[in-house]
């Protein structure tokens, strides 16, 4: 006899509205306060058959001591089936203090009025929080911890916290083999590693006899395939059914270890037509693109063969539902049993902008249902929706703390979906056109996958925005303009090429010894193209002039000293500047050939001089 479970979910929207104060005391529920206070009200949008709700509150300061405490029941304080309005302090200073407004969801009873709801227990039902009433079966979004809004608390300011609760709750509607539903949209879900048709459910057989052999390998033979598969429906007379669903993510602890959970393979399940997303070969899955992205260093056919999209809206029942599958299909190799899938899916009634999931997004604040897959595809069987904790498929909720999340990817007559660009965008955004959209990351290309260094790369490749790579140039450097020498050239020696060394170029000293005698400068400059001695003299005595009483710099050697030989002996160039001025007679050094020669008497001498490099 085949059993079936079916949960509905229902929805309450909480709206939290804190009204900053200093104070103390027991809170006042229901009634204005002279002084602010900070109020708590609470809107239900659909808690059909619920007669009361039961609610823990909780105010701490900004050292989580509590500012007050209080079991609240919705028959007393508001509309009976979840609505209510209560009223209390928060501790408050004049720059601001920070308080948390804590919620924990009791229980919803049977009764129209609960009047036994126990004493604040932090969402507890035992000892002082026992609840006198019969209770209705619901998931519990503050099973582990209460939902938590932050408000900065102020004299005679107001503050306002919001909190958006869908809740699950079983039904006896027999729809599915499994369901929840979402704001009255029914939906079920599982993951199949197998066809595991024992009873009890005992996992895969090892002997492959319950394999699912579905897609087609690249021989042309149907493969070992694992399913992931949703399937929801606004009910009869209900809107359009919207499915959503993010990205698969498979890690195989190639970038990451057992610990850590770090995507290897993220796969994306909106096929622009159903049924196979990869042509089947030795790299298929490699080149499935912009279905399937590898993380660096992976290899996606060493584990898969094919991935396969179905989505579609099932036949009309009599009832008239509009009832939509999501299936996605992975043809897995052994070497999968390695690897862990993550993925979340989620549904809406496209034609209700009221609820807190519109467009794909599920609104800041918002407590908002969805099914978690978390399977190890090593020892997974045919897991079935469960609200258990740790169950492969399971119910969650998106946190009151965790801001606006987006589904990427949906299927449905009024479904938003993340735009298609092939290739992928590897940086920047996918615009909807299909093209990538690179902005300011650095990159360009149709795929914004070429990094853009503003000052091109003298050797190697850019690398990274601005970054130049220079592996395997034999050149280093933010440019790869430095030639790298390993081993390190010796003293006096440069490195001028890669592993070339080459014996350093001359450069003047403020003191240095030429062909015997000492060579001075006041001052010395050093450029690419020659190398600079200002106020030149050799033992003390200037070089001569002999060409031009005009002070300034000429490219011309003097006539009594060979300077064109004293450069090509420094510098291997016989190319010079010298600056020649004329201050009156005196004994000047002079160089010819390869060496000094007598002092000759000269009016005019060298001030400075420029020998260039070859």
């Amino acid at each position: 006899m085949t059993r079936r479970l079916v949960a509905q979910l229902s929805s309450a929207t909480l709206t939290a509205a804190a009204l900053a104060a200093c104070g103390s005391g027991d809170p006042s529920p229901g009634v204005a306060a002279a002084a602010p206070q900070v109020a708590i009200d609470v809107a239900a949008l659909s808690l059909t058959g619920v007669g009361d709700v039961v609610w823990d509150l909780e105010v701490v300061d900004d050292q989580d001591a509590p500012v007050w405490q209080r079991r609240v029941t919705s028959s007393r304080y508001g509309d009976g089936t979840g609505s209510f309005a209560f009223v209390g302090p928060c501790a408050g200073a004049a720059g601001g203090l920070d308080n948390e407004v804590h919620l924990w969801v009791v229980g919803l009873y049977e009764e129209d009025a609960i009047t036994s709801p126990g004493a604040f227990a932090a969402g507890a039902t035992t000892g002082p929080g026992a609840v006198v009433g019969t209770a209705l079966p619901f998931d519990d979004p503050t099973a582990t911890a209460p939902l938590t809004r932050t408000v900065s608390c102020r004299p005679n300011e107001d503050a306002r916290a919001d909190f958006l609760v869908t809740l699950m709750r079983p039904a006896s509607q027999g729809f599915f083999d499994v369901a929840v539903t979402f704001d009255d949209i029914f939906c079920s879900a599982k993951f199949d590693c197998c066809a595991d048709d024992d009873v009890p459910a005992d996992g895969c057989d090892g002997d492959g006899s319950e394999d699912i052999d579905l897609l087609f390998d690249a021989a042309g033979a149907r493969g070992r395939t694992n399913v992931l598969a949703i399937a929801c429906t606004a009910g009869a007379g209900g809107g359009a059914t919207d499915l959503y669903m993010s990205a698969l993510e498979l890690d195989c602890d190639v970038t990451s270890d057992a610990q850590t959970f770090a995507a290897d393979l993220t796969i994306r399940p909106d096929a622009t037509t159903p049924g196979n997303l990869c042509v089947a070969g030795s790299d298929g899955v490699s080149a499935c693109r912009p279905w399937i992205e590898e993380a660096p260093g992976v290899d996606g056919d060493d584990y898969l063969f094919q991935v396969a999209a179905f989505m579609g809206q099932q036949a009309a029942d009599a009832s008239g539902a509009d009832v939509r599958y999501w299936n996605v299909a992975l043809g897995v190799k052994p070497a999968i049993s390695a690897c862990r899938l993550r993925a979340t899916a989620t549904a809406d009634d496209g034609g209700d902008d009221g609820d807190s999931f519109v467009g794909g997004v599920v609104a800041d604040g918002a407590v908002y249902p969805a099914i978690a897959f978390d399977v190890d595809l090593g020892s997974c069987g045919a897991e079935a929706l469960s609200s258990a904790p740790g169950a492969a498929v399971r119910t969650a909720y998106s946190a009151s703390g965790d801001g606006a999340t987006r589904f990427l990817y949906g299927v449905g007559p009024t479904a938003v979906t993340a735009p298609h660009c092939d290739p992928i965008c590897a940086h920047g955004n996918c615009r909807s056109d299909g093209t990538c959209d690179c902005g300011a990351s650095g990159y360009e290309g149709a795929a914004c996958d070429q990094p853009i260094c503003t000052t091109p790369c003298a050797h190697g490749s850019c690398g990274a925005p601005e970054v130049c790579d220079c592996e395997g140039t034999g050149y280093g450097g933010v440019l790869c303009d430095a030639p790298v020498c390993d081993p390190a050239c010796g003293a006096d020696m440069v490195c001028s090429a890669p592993d070339t060394c080459t014996p350093a170029p001359f450069a003047f000293q403020a003191s240095q010894v030429v062909v015997g005698r000492t060579v001075t400068c006041s001052a010395t400059n050093q450029t690419a193209e020659y190398t600079e001695c200002t106020n030149l003299l050799v033992d003390g005595k200037a070089m001569p002039n002999g060409m031009h009483c005009t002070p300034g710099w000429y490219p011309e050697r003097s006539r009594y000293s060979d300077t064109e030989a004293f450069c090509n002996r420094l510098t291997h160039s016989t190319q010079l500047e010298a600056y020649y001025d004329c201050p009156g007679y005196a004994w000047r050094a002079s160089y010819q050939g390869n060496g000094w020669a007598e002092d000759v008497n000269d009016n005019g001498l060298t001030v400075s001089l420029r020998c260039y490099y070859p």
